[in-house]
């Protein structure tokens, strides 16, 4: 199974890490909008989440909709994770919601990506949370979550994004706890 390792940042300038990345030839997408519906299974509580637990997530885009499994390894932006294409987002909704998984929280981004020394970088602007920036390395078998994080660090210091601005949550873990303050 890959393993997905990423490190996100929010982004004061993303004109300026745009054009970081322009100038080491990065050729970006097309902005695409991501509606990402998220579940977890019944009886684990979201506000406690820990390693080892399943994050199922639907997205849909203008291009097709996928299903995505994710279970935390060391944090919740190393993971397991597994993905596929599906033909009806809405039946798979349902099929999770039958098989006992809970509706946690939606997420509506626009996203443009591009490929920079390895890594895969996205671009994001996240209704509700404002701009981002994430670097991803994808492995095969495991890595150490810890090494590779530090090393993504490292990279988008390179781009003029300070450590300071790293988060360690992801989006879902953002759009929820502004929805359901404590």
């Amino acid at each position: 199974m890959n393993q997905e390792i990423e490190v996100k940042a929010r982004l004061e300038n993303p004109d300026a890490v745009r054009q970081a990345l322009l100038a080491r030839s990065c050729t970006f997408s097309e902005p695409i909008t991501q509606h990402d519906t998220v579940f977890i299974g019944n009886g684990v509580s979201y506000e406690a989440a820990k390693p080892g637990d399943i994050f199922l997530r639907v997205r849909e885009t203008p291009k097709g909709s996928t299903f995505t499994m994710k279970q935390t390894i060391k944090n919740e932006l190393d993971c397991a994770e597994a993905e596929t294409e599906i033909a009806d987002p809405e039946a798979m909704k349902q099929a999770l919601k039958i098989m006992g998984y809970e509706y946690v929280v939606t997420v509506q981004k626009t996203r443009q990506t591009c490929a920079c020394d390895g890594y895969t970088i996205c671009l994001d602007t996240v209704s509700e949370l404002g701009d981002f920036i994430e670097v991803e390395k994808l492995v095969d078998g495991e890595a150490d979550g810890d090494v590779v994080q530090a090393e993504l660090v490292a990279f988008l210091e390179t781009l003029g994004v300070p450590a300071s601005a790293r988060v360690v949550h992801g989006y879902d873990t953002l759009v929820y706890r502004l929805t359901h303050p404590a």
